[in-house]
């Protein structure tokens, strides 16, 4: 699929578009990078994946939860997708994820080729990821939906918290 196709969060659409119609928050896990995956190897935890690859998914059912893939070496990012191309069952995950976009911490650890560019100046904020990223999600856990704007999202909702008081939350509820 053409990343381009996703009309809510495209690159050439002005930011208040990407807020008209509600979109779909994930929470996604895929292994840590190479390096700290050798690390804890060494310490003798070795992570297998404990979920089928993206691939093999049934695109109709859920994706595996983050319940079936439990360990706590693994990487975290929320992803945001239009609810239309989320709950369209005719598109695999792969292209459901890959019209997404993607908000991570990128710690330290993390290199240039394992972190997405950042939008609005700040790392891990509204990146696409690329194929491999995406191959690697092993669970997604459907957070609930938004209307906030990519830019509100990654910039803590600045603008919005001066009307609305002390309170965000990208999670509609």
């Amino acid at each position: 699929m053409d990343r381009n196709l996703d009309p809510f969060s495209s690159d050439d659409l002005p930011e208040a578009a990407t807020a008209k119609r509600p979109r779909t928050v994930l929470l996604v896990a895929r292994p840590l990078d190479t390096n700290m995956n050798h690390i804890l190897s060494k310490l003798g935890a070795n992570i297998a994946r404990l979920t089928p690859p993206l691939s093999d998914w049934n695109p109709t059912a859920a994706p595996p939860r983050m319940s079936e893939n439990l360990c706590f070496a693994r990487h975290m990012a929320i992803c945001i997708v239009s609810s239309e191309i989320w709950s369209d069952g005719a598109r695999d995950f792969k292209d459901r994820f890959s019209s997404g976009r993607f908000w991570e911490h990128v710690g330290s650890w993390l290199t240039a080729s394992t972190a997405a560019a950042g939008q609005h100046g700040i790392p891990g904020s509204c990146a696409r990821w690329n194929d491999a990223q995406i191959e690697s999600i092993e669970s997604a856990e459907i957070l609930g939906t938004t209307k906030l704007s990519n830019e509100e999202i990654s910039t803590g909702g600045k603008r919005r918290l001066g009307r609305l008081g002390s309170h965000y939350s990208v999670v509609d509820h």
